[in-house]
């Protein structure tokens, strides 16, 4: 069950949930305490067992909230569509209509388990209202979840600060409507305004401002469209998020951010750069993070940690550990921010081919860096996750392998390292057949790890499962089966396969989404007690990680945040008619 008090007049209620729906409330009661801030009851929620029923059905169950400075009370209705099916203990026979419906609820507990682990929260009744995960570098991610599954933001009706601009036909309507019927819609602009508050703003050079974007053919050879520039775009400068110069945080944040403008484009944003449109924002971002791209060398079109505009590209800059991240974020604004005119120029995006044909192995994978070995690390899974989005990012599964140079201004000829690793002649034209032949060996080394053991012992896990296994030796529990996986590599490869159209359905024989998908259902924490509903209702929904044999971002950074939002990403699809889920009935606007 799940809900919120909004316009707490007390300081304390008695929340009762009617489980047994006999309208009598002699049910658990939980006695919750006003955030004195916000003047909000974040969470009354509970743990409830779903019955067994005998048809699919609407299954509404009711809550009282009393105000114990009163003792006035108040109803609400949490609205549950129950289907008539039991899933096998065993995860193989689980049909994938019930694997569909299973997940949609998995997501739906991962996104109210971010909503009540929410901290710093900080202010009412403003447009600066803001909030964050406990790990703070994991609200990029968690407030992405919430948006990619159709929760958008808002700001309390009323509130924004129009900055002299003319807000969008119809827009402060439709913020109002996500506002009072949307509880996630709070949620979702906190963790924003938290992100947007704090920014740096640096010069950069005329070309990272470029004007190109995409290519078209031209009888017999691509040449380069050219597009107009957002206002205030084109002024020598871009925007670090929240001030942080580093790849992950910018690649990341960027992501997210780009994420808000269906709801945002055309308002200016409430604090950090306060009065800029947002579609400026995201583009001074892009533009920043394309800035910190390798230039030359072994390493262009690759990252390291941070800005690199000059030196000698060495092959150890081609760092895709880093690399993956801005990927992340440049194909966020290439598939959400085009319709608001903010694009990724050719220069950032199609210099990426350079880079993830420099980084590729002999044996077909991705590696730490574009030194031969990978710096004597090796090939490596996560990585070739990261090379898949790339290759998506820029087109390759869908382009032809013949002889045409895809990007002449940006990758004219092949790498020297391509050259060496594969017997191509020197100088080599880079043709859409050399991505195509690299965009398929990646895709043969990850088919070939997918189910097997892989740890680099030396360095970070590596590989999808502990013992190649997604179903971690349990073949008889539907939850809470056991955490096996490495998150940050299934999030890594994910993000590769449903990158472009058509999504990637199989990495080889891998149902690669049905894999992920069920191993994430049984790993994230469902423990309950149907004599106490508050039995393991703080930890419901959350991922974390048990396969920490080596060095794992996801087992030593913000373990259990990072988890439960990559692990919901994982489990969210990207094209898809969700079944029913639970809906709360907005009641009174005061209690």
């Amino acid at each position: 069950m799940k809900g919120i008090i909004r316009n707490a007049q007390c300081g304390a209620y008695d929340v009762t949930w009617d489980v047994n729906r006999d309208n009598v409330y002699n049910d658990y009661t939980r006695r919750v305490g006003r955030d004195g801030t916000t003047f909000n009851v974040q969470d009354i929620g509970r743990t409830f067992l779903v019955p067994n029923v005998d048809r699919d059905q609407s299954y509404n169950i009711n809550v009282k909230v009393r105000n114990t400075c009163t003792g006035a009370e108040k109803f609400g209705t949490f609205r549950l569509f129950i289907y008539n099916f039991r899933p096998s203990n065993d995860p193989r026979q689980w049909t994938d209509e019930q694997i569909e419906i299973m997940a949609t609820m998995a997501v739906q507990e991962s996104l109210w388990y971010h909503h009540r682990q929410m901290n710093d929260i900080a202010e009412r009744d403003t447009s600066t209202i803001r909030g964050r995960s406990p790990y703070a570098a994991a609200t990029n991610l968690a407030f992405w979840q919430f948006t990619t599954n159709g929760h958008l933001p808002a700001y309390p009706p009323g509130r924004i600060n129009r900055h002299g601009i003319n807000l969008p036909n119809g827009w402060e309507a439709e913020n109002d409507r996500r506002w009072n019927v949307d509880p996630y819609a709070e949620t979702v602009i906190r963790h924003i305004n938290w992100l947007t508050q704090y920014y740096y703003r640096g010069a950069l050079g005329a070309a990272e401002e470029e004007n190109t974007h995409g290519y078209r053919w031209n009888g017999n050879r691509f040449v380069a469209e050219r597009i107009n520039r957002l206002a205030n775009t084109s002024d020598g400068h871009g925007v670090r998020s929240y001030g942080d110069a580093n790849t992950y945080y910018m690649g990341m944040n960027l992501g997210a951010l780009a994420t808000a403008l269906p709801a945002l484009a055309g308002t200016p944003l409430q604090n950090g750069p306060a009065g800029w449109l947002w579609e400026r924002y995201i583009q001074e971002i892009t533009d920043w993070l394309g800035n910190m791209q390798v230039d030359l060398g072994c390493s262009m079109g690759g990252w390291y940690y941070n800005t690199q505009t000059a030196g000698d590209g060495a092959c150890h800059l081609g760092d895709f550990s880093t690399t993956q991240w801005a990927f992340v974020g440049l194909e966020s604004v290439s598939v959400i921010g085009e319709p608001y005119d903010v694009y990724v120029n050719n220069r950032h995006k199609y210099r990426v081919a350079y880079q993830i044909l420099s980084n590729q192995q002999a044996d077909g994978g991705a590696a730490y860096d574009n030194r031969d070995g990978g710096g004597n690390r090796g090939s490596d899974f996560k990585m070739t996750g990261g090379a898949i989005l790339a290759h998506r990012m820029i087109g390759t599964h869908n382009m032809q392998a013949d002889n045409v140079v895809p990007f002449p201004d940006e990758a004219t000829t092949i790498p020297d390292n391509l050259r060496r690793r594969f017997g191509y002649p020197a100088n080599a034209p880079l043709t859409r057949k050399m991505l195509v032949d690299s965009y398929n060996r990646h895709l043969a080394y990850q088919a070939l790890w997918f189910n097997q053991r892989k740890v680099f012992g030396s360095h970070w896990l590596d590989g999808n499962w502990q013992h190649g296994d997604y179903l971690c030796g349990n073949t008889n529990a539907v939850y809470n089966a056991g955490r096996c996986g490495n998150t940050y590599t299934m999030y890594s490869s994910q993000k590769g396969y449903a990158t472009g159209l058509p999504t990637l359905e199989r990495v080889g024989q891998w149902d690669w989404r049905r894999m992920y998908t069920t191993y994430y259902m049984r790993a994230q924490d469902r423990g309950m007690d149907v004599n106490n509903p508050l039995t393991g209702y703080d930890s419901f929904g959350r991922v974390t990680d048990d396969y920490c044999e080596t060095t794992s971002v996801t087992c030593g950074w913000g373990s259990g945040h990072l988890g439960a939002a990559m692990g919901g990403l994982v489990m969210t699809p990207t094209v898809f008619n969700p079944p029913p889920v639970p809906l709360a009935t907005v009641q009174p606007n005061r209690v």
